[in-house]
């Protein structure tokens, strides 16, 4: 699973992690890792590039749109379900999750989702 700050590395050329960032994209594909995000991760992404600026350089709707749709391809995207909220839930009470963190507990019970349903298209799922 690729987070929104690996994301919002790997796609803006200003940033400080820019080139890290994609040569350790490029390496898990190179291996054969398929990488995966949510719809989340991509609302998230959105949000960091259209609030203002980022690493000295503002995004339109339009260019951030644009950005998203261009990287889109490179992920399989792994959408919650009902039982995903169940699971979140689950683990916001188990572990005492607050906040903002709510929202990566959300990542998390997709990810489980996803180990437990072997959508594995190559191999795994990497978190």
């Amino acid at each position: 699973m690729v987070d929104t700050n690996i994301l919002v590395y790997a796609t803006i050329d200003e940033a400080p992690k820019c080139d890290e960032a994609r040569r350790w994209m490029q390496r898990l594909q190179k291996d054969g890792v398929q990488l995966c995000a949510t719809p989340q991760i991509y609302r998230e992404y959105l949000v960091v590039l259209t609030r203002g600026s980022v690493f000295e350089r503002r995004f339109s709707s339009d260019e951030a749109l644009a950005t998203l749709n261009d990287i889109r391809p490179a992920f399989r995207t792994l959408s919650p379900t009902g039982d995903t909220f169940e699971k979140c839930t689950s683990f916001i009470q188990r572990y005492g999750v607050r906040g903002k963190q709510v929202h990566d507990a959300n990542i998390v019970a997709v990810m489980y989702r996803c180990r437990h349903d072997d959508v594995r298209p190559q191999g795994a799922c990497h978190v």
